[in-house]
């Protein structure tokens, strides 16, 4: 575990990271953005699934923060549950806050385009506004959250097709 490469890695995400309140929504690509928050105390076989098909839908994988209160720690631990398979990873306690994560597995589709707008923090954190992404929760596998926010959310489903494609395939 290379510790200084991690924190090479973050200075620079930090580094080129939009202002707060801007690009909530916003991949590299400019699409809609998929996240699943998690937790590293979650069942190994819950984990294990949604880190499989996170890679294959080209989802974010989100925690709130380190576990044990340790670096080294969540490192080892995220490093044997990726298992060298190709996600974004991501601890984001703010993420959290912004789409109201309040239990894991939580699912959130972010719209193409959406923006943030500031709120909390004195103004430093952003919100995402109420129609720009959809949440589910439960522990269920990503296909189904997908299914679920596709068939109960129709303003979502042109977002949501991209995804289920790619776990498709």
């Amino acid at each position: 575990m290379d510790l200084e490469a991690l924190s090479k890695a973050y200075a620079l995400q930090m580094k080129t990271a939009q202002p707060p309140g801007t690009g909530v929504g916003k991949d590299m690509s400019g699409g809609p953005i998929l996240m699943v928050f998690i937790s590293l105390s979650m069942p190994e076989a819950t984990l294990k699934r949604l880190v499989s098909q996170a890679a294959r839908a080209k989802a974010s994988l989100l925690i709130r923060g380190l576990l044990n209160g340790s670096l080294r720690d969540t490192v080892g631990r995220t490093q044997a549950l990726l298992a060298g398979q190709s996600v974004a990873f991501q601890i984001d306690p703010q993420a959290f806050e912004r789409y109201a994560i309040r239990q894991v597995p939580s699912f959130v589709l972010v719209r193409e385009g959406a923006d943030g707008t500031p709120c909390g923090n004195g103004g430093r954190g952003s919100c995402a506004p109420p129609n720009d992404y959809v949440r589910l929760a439960g522990d269920v596998s990503l296909d189904y959250a997908l299914g679920h926010i596709q068939h109960r959310t129709p303003r979502f489903s042109k977002d949501v097709g991209a995804f289920i494609q790619r776990l498709k395939s």
